[in-house]
């Protein structure tokens, strides 16, 4: 359904007349297959929202974007923009990160309708009851959906923008850190919704996460992002049993040892995870490597034959020698 190849994103800014290139996306392939939920796990500034902005057309004029957005059949970067706008929400939806994305003066009832009439025929008699029949399914009542952004809880407006991911059907819906910053009882419940509705409706998941342990829980897939690049993509089990990637093993070894603390740098050059990389060499400080694939597990790795044969255990042993 969706297939992502060599993505690229590139902005520029000029300071002084000056042009500056910040490369926020290196190099990020992947796919989500037809119904199927595909995790894309980084930290903070590992470029997860510029992918999703990436494929719903939503970056500034001052962006390069090189590779191909594949939806479909067709390279969504083509598209012409207008074009594309139909696409929005009928084809793609999106789960943004938090309440905040929400028109704080308008009603829940407005702003889904908005989605309604921009992006569907249908009509406005038969759409406010199909907004009622929606918000019903996220735990929301038609007094809710009186109620202006302002006025709901967080827990609340994470359900609206379920409601409205939702509303249209679409084939893809992408997920941007939609439990980021809420307790874990409610990310549990906001969790549990995107499962419910994936098992009703039957859409394909793209979600983006901090935290690779609800990962572990909800995806049948999982990538590792790091520093604009995806390092490995490989189904669950196999990425916690046995990740590849020394980035994928300190991540699994994190969410096995919760309490344990490790601290890593990033380059901007070669492999991103080189810097804190116990089996660097020379040449993943100076190269990004391929993307090479082995059966189920797509990887880049210069040493991948090697490393993929040490257990999470002693990745964290070789891992401290090189810091200490």
């Amino acid at each position: 359904m969706l297939e992502i190849r060599n993505l690229r994103v590139t902005y520029v800014t000029s300071i002084h007349g000056k042009k500056i290139y910040t490369t926020a996306l290196r190099s990020v392939s992947l796919k989500v297959s037809e119904g199927e939920t595909v995790s894309v796990v980084g930290p903070t500034k590992s470029g997860k929202t510029t992918l999703m902005k990436s494929i719903i057309r939503a970056l500034p004029d001052n962006t390069i974007v090189n590779g191909e957005i594949i939806f479909h059949g067709e390279n969504i970067l083509k598209i012409p923009y207008e074009e594309f706008r139909w696409y929005c929400w009928k084809k793609i939806a999106i789960v943004f990160e938090s309440g905040s994305y929400l028109h704080p003066g308008m009603t829940v009832l407005e702003q889904l309708l908005e989605v309604l009439q921009e992006h569907s025929k249908v009509p406005k008699e038969h759409a406010v009851e199909m907004i009622f029949d929606v918000l019903r399914e996220v735990g929301l009542s038609r007094y809710d959906a009186l109620k202006v952004s302002s006025e709901l809880s967080e827990g609340m407006k994470r359900r609206v923008l379920i409601a409205m991911a939702i509303l249209l059907k679409p084939d893809l819906i992408i997920a941007d850190n939609p439990i980021a910053n809420i307790d874990y009882a409610l990310a549990v419940q906001i969790m549990n919704l995107f499962k419910r509705f994936k098992r009703i409706y039957g859409f394909s998941l793209l979600m983006l996460l901090d935290d690779i342990r609800w990962a572990l829980e909800f995806a049948d897939k999982i990538v590792t992002l790091l520093g604009g690049v995806s390092l490995e993509c490989a189904p669950t089990d196999e990425i916690y049993e046995n990740p590849w990637h020394p980035f994928s093993k300190l991540l699994i070894y994190v969410a096995r040892n919760p309490f344990k603390f490790i601290q890593y740098s990033v380059s901007e050059s070669g492999c991103p995870f080189s810097p804190s990389c116990p089996y660097a060499t020379p040449q993943c400080f100076r190269e990004l490597p391929n993307q090479y694939v082995c059966g189920e597990h797509e990887i880049r790795c210069h040493r991948y034959d090697y490393v993929k044969e040490i257990s999470i255990e002693d990745f964290f042993e070789d891992m401290k020698s090189k810091q200490f």
